[in-house]
């Protein structure tokens, strides 16, 4: 019971920090506000009407937001993103501004739990995590303040690249969100069956063919042998030739097989009845060699693997959903392209290396890495799962 407690707290002091991170960025507030959900009874037609009018301001808002977000130049995001429009009292202030007030920290808590309701029954477990929070806040208004008074244009130039590039992974991220795909088992059946030799994952053994040899320094000697061996095992055939005679076992060899001569490992890949014998010379050496049996290659079974690599075929049907819509959203948008500006690109200048990286699929990593960065609970603020953590050891008031 107490290693769940531990593990739990550590959970959430985890989503705390990362939290902590995104404090006072707009893009993410904006996003909490305008997808959150609302859980209230159904409203009235005269509430209906006030939240059409909301939703219009809010969209006025949203579109001169992002509109900001392609033209700013950094130096309003710096100036704006911090700042308190409440009436709260005033926890910390800086230069007589409030940087962090009651409600913020309420706001900053209220969040947290309506993205993770679980989380809520951690709260009496931190008494001190308002204060926590509110630290975490000051930490970072000072941070940015520190950044505002000191940035120079190579900050604001990647501001505006971070800014642009995460609202296009959002933007993406949410188209795919109202265009869910549906994947069955057997689509995830056709791709096991599909691709499960491309996956080492999934391989529990190579497969390939197992046997023994005799090397031998003359081939007089090989013949003999091999006369001498006619149907029999070889370990034992080689046994009763001498018993000092030194058998070698071959394993699971294949066309990749690097540990062994390659002429002993073509010879065995040449057998296609077992027990199979044959003599070959290499390097001044004559093996007799004898194949006992070809294994297949074995991968885990479908049912063991199939939640791991549902992902995978989600994300293929995905993108070639993405790819039709697209092409659907061109036709209704009156899309219209220039095909000669546009096959004018094709051509390579003067003195640019031929094979340049497909700048569609850079653009799609890129995507990717900043949905990696928004979505990693792994990421901490320094410190901070440690004064939380101190905070479960020390005792509440009454106790």
């Amino acid at each position: 019971m107490e290693n769940n407690t531990i593990k739990n707290t550590l959970k959430f002091s985890l989503v705390i920090a990362a939290t902590m991170l995104l404090s006072g960025c707009n893009p993410f507030d904006w996003v909490k506000e305008k997808f959150s959900g609302s859980k209230e009874a159904e409203p009235s037609m005269m509430q209906d009407d006030m939240m059409e009018d909301e939703d219009d301001m809010m969209e006025k808002k949203t579109t001169k937001s992002m509109n900001a977000v392609e033209s700013d130049d950094g130096d309003n995001m710096m100036q704006h993103e911090d700042d308190i429009h409440d009436d709260s009292e005033s926890i910390v202030t800086l230069d007589g501004k409030p940087v962090v007030t009651m409600q913020a920290v309420e706001e900053e808590i209220a969040s947290l739990i309506e993205e993770q309701p679980e989380l809520k029954a951690l709260l009496p477990m931190i008494p001190d995590l308002k204060m926590q929070v509110a630290k975490g806040l000051t930490m970072q208004a000072v941070v940015d303040e520190w950044v505002k008074r000191n940035a120079d244009n190579d900050y604001r130039k990647k501001l505006q690249r971070v800014v642009k590039q995460t609202k296009r992974m959002f933007d993406h991220q949410w188209f795919n969100g109202q265009h869910p795909v549906s994947i069955s088992d057997m689509q995830v059946k056709e791709f096991y069956d599909n691709n499960k030799n491309k996956m080492v994952e999934l391989m529990v053994s190579r497969g390939g063919i197992n046997g023994s040899g005799v090397a031998f320094d003359s081939s007089e000697k090989a013949e003999d042998f091999l006369n001498h061996l006619g149907d029999h095992d070889l370990a034992m055939a080689a046994h009763d030739m001498s018993p000092e005679m030194n058998v070698e076992e071959f394993t699971a060899v294949g066309p990749h097989s690097s540990d062994i001569d390659p002429m002993v490992r073509n010879a065995f890949l040449s057998m296609k009845n077992f027990p199979e014998n044959k003599v070959v010379e290499s390097a001044g050496k004559y093996w007799v060699l004898q194949g006992h049996s070809n294994e297949e290659e074995k991968y885990q079974s479908f049912e063991e693997v199939k939640d791991m690599i549902r992902p995978m075929v989600e994300k293929e049907e995905q993108k070639n959903q993405i790819e039709s819509l697209v092409k659907k959203y061109e036709s209704q948008y009156n899309l219209e392209i220039n095909d000669d500006l546009m096959n004018s690109l094709r051509s390579t200048p003067q003195g640019m290396p031929q094979g340049m990286p497909n700048m569609e699929h850079m653009m799609e990593d890129d995507n990717e890495d900043m949905h990696d960065m928004m979505n990693d609970d792994h990421k901490e603020m320094p410190g901070m799962q440690h004064m939380i953590e101190d905070d479960m050891h020390q005792p509440t008031a009454g106790a």
